[in-house]
């Protein structure tokens, strides 16, 4: 089964076609006259994923807790349970602002008769939602929604707006899935029951409008410190559980800064890469691994045919971000035995948090474009975005919010059913501090790379793969050097695969295989959206004329229409 945890509260009492098929989808149940707990797990950290009762609280975590030990000593606890109880008693709803890690919380306070379900700052276990009804239902998986709701008889309708989301952007923003009767609960909000009501609540928020005035010296000391200690935490996290260490090693910077780092604090891990063989992700992650005398694992993506797993990929993200985004990840992971790794180490948003999301040196509210992949259909959905663009004050947490932990995030989520993901970006401490740093400090990722420059200067020796020179030098000279080495490419004839990790247009170019699913796929499944013509035309004409990510984008929205519609 999947790894999966779900909720359901039954209002009006006891409906036995619903237990039952509740049961059927879950391998652990708490139940009670009018609600049920249920998951199933990928039996990882299983300490950290208490699902358990007493006489006064239910509580079922999923993912995990890097400070659940610290936590467990100041509330002098005697196991992890109490631990979240204790927290609970003292903090009430405000209790995931006490924890650190990757992962959703479900409590049930049988004295109040309330339940809280959280996901945790950044979303990065995401749950979605349906109020049908005297009913509410949760759960990690859209499949097990679309169950529940068919057993009530209630079908499932495509939502417009959300649709031209994806063919746009990639994603969902906000709160939104494909579908009308679904909703994803937000980075840093709760779903709150009480008695027949049920409201989404707010328990944190991110934001920069209050920088920091220490000088860039202290900036630069505190993004090291920060980043190292958070490292610290999930390394430590698998000798808890006596595990070995996977780190993800690319060209780029946040991939060596976290594998630097754990190089720095006496680890010894071994390293995933994957892209195009001989393309420099490959070359540059062998420099480091060789620097480090670490052990590296390559995969090659040669020919893209990874790209034809649509139907895998769909059912791991639920259809809320473009299958083509992280399919390459995906890939490589489930070719590895992973059984005797800890946690999945990343960088992920690193550079995000450290200046890509800023598109000047200095605060500027988001654009309706912010963040697309594609700008074709963006008329269709201008003053529905504007709407909810105006409730985000500056380009950064919008796109912080959307792109990162709604898109992004997507590569860790997608791995759930094989091992949990962490990010030292993705440290809460180290989020707020990063948004703190002033804008014309963090633009160009400019004190990003003076941080590696001056505090890891091993890793600032070896070439960025984004501009293929040392990272001491700005990222706008990407576009001189890709520039040259493209033109070189185009008149020695030779292949040059130094233009993109994950080069889809040379791939759906020069492989016939891929070429030929991709329009079969197209054309067998472009009837699910006979009922809404519009929309079909619109999908009929970007794929026809579109990129290869414009047609995944299609292709998402077919394959997720035709498994649960």
């Amino acid at each position: 089964m999947k790894s999966t945890t779900s909720f359901v509260f039954m209002g009006g009492g006891k409906e036995n076609n619903i237990i039952d098929s509740f049961r059927l989808l879950h391998n652990e149940i708490i139940e009670s006259d009018n609600f049920m707990f249920g998951r199933n797990t990928n039996n990882r950290f299983m300490d950290d994923k208490i699902f358990f009762e007493d006489e006064e609280l239910i509580v079922l975590v999923d993912g995990y807790i890097l400070n659940f030990g610290d936590l467990t000593n100041s509330t002098s606890s005697s196991s992890r349970f109490l631990t979240i109880k204790n927290l609970y008693i003292k903090y009430g709803s405000r209790i995931p602002n006490e924890l650190r890690g990757e992962f959703s919380l479900f409590i049930y306070d049988k004295t109040k008769k309330e339940f809280f379900i959280f996901t945790d700052q950044t979303s990065s276990k995401p749950l979605f939602y349906v109020k049908v009804r005297n009913m509410v239902f949760v759960s990690s998986q859209i499949y097990v929604l679309v169950e529940m709701l068919n057993k009530m008889a209630v079908k499932l309708s495509l939502n417009l707006f959300s649709s031209y989301q994806l063919l746009t952007f990639g994603y969902m923003i906000h709160d939104y899935t494909l579908f009308d009767e679904i909703k994803k609960i937000s980075a840093g909000n709760y779903l709150h029951i009480y008695g027949n009501s049920s409201t989404i609540e707010n328990y944190h928020n991110f934001s920069d409008e209050s920088l920091t005035l220490d000088s860039k010296e202290k900036i630069i000391d505190e993004i090291y410190y920060r980043l190292k200690y958070a490292t610290s935490m999930q390394l430590k996290k698998d000798d808890e559980y006596r595990t070995n260490h996977l780190i993800t090693l690319s060209g780029g910077l946040d991939s060596r800064v976290v594998t630097y780092l754990a190089a720095e604090l006496g680890y010894k891990v071994e390293c995933l890469t994957f892209s195009e063989s001989d393309y420099d992700d490959e070359k540059i992650a062998k420099r480091i691994a060789d620097d480090l005398k670490y052990e590296l694992i390559f995969y090659s993506l040669n020919n893209g045919l990874f790209l034809k797993n649509i139907e895998q990929i769909i059912k791991a993200n639920n259809g809320i971000v473009f299958y083509a985004g992280a399919a390459h990840q995906f890939a490589a992971v489930k070719k590895l035995n992973l059984n005797n790794y800890g946690l999945l180490h990343t960088g992920q948003l690193g550079d995000a948090l450290l200046g890509t999301y800023l598109s000047k040196p200095k605060l500027i509210g988001p654009s309706l474009d912010s963040g697309a992949y594609s700008r074709k259909l963006i008329p269709k959905i201008t003053n529905d975005i504007d709407k909810i663009v105006k409730n985000y004050n500056s380009e950064q947490i919008y796109k912080l919010y959307n792109r990162g932990f709604n898109a992004i995030l997507n590569g860790h989520f997608i791995l759930s059913d094989e091992i949990e993901c962490a990010s030292p970006f993705l440290n809460v401490d180290f989020i707020e501090y990063s948004l703190k740093i002033p804008f014309h400090l963090k633009y160009d990722e400019k004190i990003y790379r003076e941080m590696i420059v001056k505090k890891m200067p091993n890793a600032a020796k070896i070439p960025w793969e984004r501009t293929h020179m040392l990272p001491k030098y700005s990222p706008k000279f990407q576009y001189l050097t890709k520039g040259i080495r493209f033109s070189y490419s185009f008149i020695s004839g030779k292949k040059d695969y130094a233009i993109s990790m994950n080069p889809f247009e040379y791939w759906y170019k020069k492989n016939d295989d891929l070429r030929k699913f991709t329009k079969k796929f197209f054309n067998e499944n472009i009837s699910v959206l006979d009922p809404h013509q519009e929309l079909k035309n619109d999908c009929e004409i970007l794929f026809n004329n579109g990129n290869f990510i414009e047609k995944s984008m299609v292709l998402t929205l077919l394959e997720t229409s035709k498994l649960f519609l």
